[in-house]
């Protein structure tokens, strides 16, 4: 049992509203997420206007900051990507391997993540919540 409640501490938990939260000190790092949202179309990845499709641009002082909170419209940015259901992506994290999520103008949380497609990797957002993505790892049926 011991080694199932470490399982299920170290998975992120949504709060009530079914937000993945900004993560406080010594919360651990998930870097896999899956979407989970139910729509046919898939689930929008967004990007600000001015940053070209494809492009690494959380890993340049320019892309940086994209990742500072508060500031930015993210849900009214164009999608630059949609993914299935059942898509793996990978969240980015700061250089000393901390998660990132950030709030937008409104206060929804937002993860920044990487998604690979055939040409490149792409770089966007996706909204932090349970009904949207979920962390990827073990299923564990209670």
């Amino acid at each position: 049992m011991i080694g199932l409640m470490s399982i299920l501490a170290a998975l992120p938990v949504p709060n009530a509203q079914g937000d993945y939260v900004p993560p406080v000190r010594r919360t651990p790092v998930h870097r896999l997420w899956r979407v989970v949202d139910r729509d046919p179309a898939g689930l929008n990845c967004r990007m600000a206007p001015n940053f070209s499709r494809g492009t690494q641009w959380f890993d340049t002082p320019r892309g940086e900051a994209l990742l500072v909170g508060d500031r930015h419209a993210i849900g009214q940015w164009p999608a630059v990507t949609t993914l299935k259901k059942g898509t793996i992506v990978q969240a980015f994290t700061t250089s000393l391997g901390a998660q990132i999520i950030i709030r937008d103008r409104r206060g929804k949380p937002w993860l920044p993540v990487v998604v690979e497609e055939p040409q490149t990797n792409v770089h966007c957002f996706l909204r932090a919540n349970s009904r949207f993505i979920q962390p990827a790892g073990k299923e564990i049926r209670l």
